[in-house]
């Protein structure tokens, strides 16, 4: 079960064929890491200059429903949003959510627009969800 952002961090980063895909950060000191993180609503990378490539940002707080079950009892649901947003044209965005929908069963992904949309950052966006009752 995932409980934590960080754990879907840990297991991305251990992949070496979706690593492939992500994209790089470029930091204003010229320093460059992978372009992966777990941020909040309104956080942001510090110190950030330039991305390149595939950003796979993961949701830190996961969203939570529930469902009531017999006698009064309530059980929470929850699942994991990842954000693939894709700078340059190319399926990079696709590959890599086709490889975590591969790996957690029951995940899903769309399409949150093409970056003709100001609110929208790249040249497209999607967003994974994933189901907190899966292995991490």
């Amino acid at each position: 079960m995932i409980e934590t952002a960080g754990q879907i961090l840990s297991a991305l980063q251990g992949d070496s064929v979706f690593m492939d895909y992500v994209g790089e950060y470029t930091f204003s000191d010229g320093y460059k890491a992978p372009s992966i993180s777990v941020l909040g609503a309104n956080e942001a990378v510090d110190g950030l200059s330039d991305v390149q490539g595939l950003e796979v940002v993961i949701s830190r707080v996961p969203k939570t429903t529930s469902r009531p079950l017999y006698d009064g009892c309530i059980q929470p649901e929850k699942s994991w949003t990842i954000y693939l947003i894709q700078y340059e044209s190319g399926d990079s965005g696709v590959m890599a959510a086709d490889l975590i929908v591969q790996r957690y069963p029951g995940s899903s992904y769309a399409s949150l627009g093409a970056g003709s949309m100001p609110e929208i950052a790249g040249v497209d966006q999607l967003a994974v969800k994933i189901p907190a009752n899966v292995n991490a």
